[in-house]
């Protein structure tokens, strides 16, 4: 005769995964003294790394601002001499950083940005810089020079042949 078949249940331990009920246990629990803290410091590490980053991004936004608005500017003022077949005065404004040309909105450049220019005074205020566009293109010349609190500049220079805008950019660190 045949020995007795018995069946034996063995619990069988899964690793890493839960059972629906330990789940609903842990859920009830909510969230330990070291899981708070962790994410209480992650909060804190961020929130004191975001206002530094906000300011450099606000900063060169701005500074890339100005260098267009100052591009758009100048190139506003040859295309307003050559369409109207007379010479065009871009007036430039260092102590309150504008740019003018009659007729037009005027520039202004953040009170961060330092300016610099070369170029010639006006025919009409002897005391006023200004950039001349004649209705061939061409120009007297010059250049302006924009410069951020951290060094960072662009030079624009103006050809006096052709009227056309050059760039250069420098940064603080290689100063040229």
């Amino acid at each position: 005769m045949a020995p007795p078949v018995v069946k034996v249940r063995m619990p069988i331990f899964r690793v890493g995964i839960d059972s629906p009920q330990r789940m609903n246990q842990r859920a009830a629990r909510g969230f330990t003294l070291i899981e708070l803290i962790a994410a209480i410091t992650l909060m804190a590490i961020v929130l004191a790394v975001a206002p530094a980053a906000y300011s450099k991004i606000r900063d060169a936004m701005s500074f890339r601002a100005a260098v267009a608005d100052t591009t758009s500017a100048l190139k506003r003022a040859r295309v307003a001499a050559v369409l109207h077949g007379q010479p065009v005065e871009l007036a430039v404004l260092l102590e309150q950083r504008q740019l003018q040309t009659p007729g037009e909105k005027t520039v202004s450049i953040d009170s961060r940005i330092k300016l610099d220019m070369h170029g010639v005074i006006s025919l009409s205020n002897p005391e006023l810089p200004v950039f001349r566009f004649y209705p061939d293109g061409s120009a007297t010349g010059g250049s302006l020079t924009l410069t951020t609190p951290s060094g960072r500049k662009q030079h624009i220079t103006i050809d006096w042949f052709t009227g056309q805008l050059q760039f250069k950019q420098a940064d603080a660190d290689t100063g040229a």
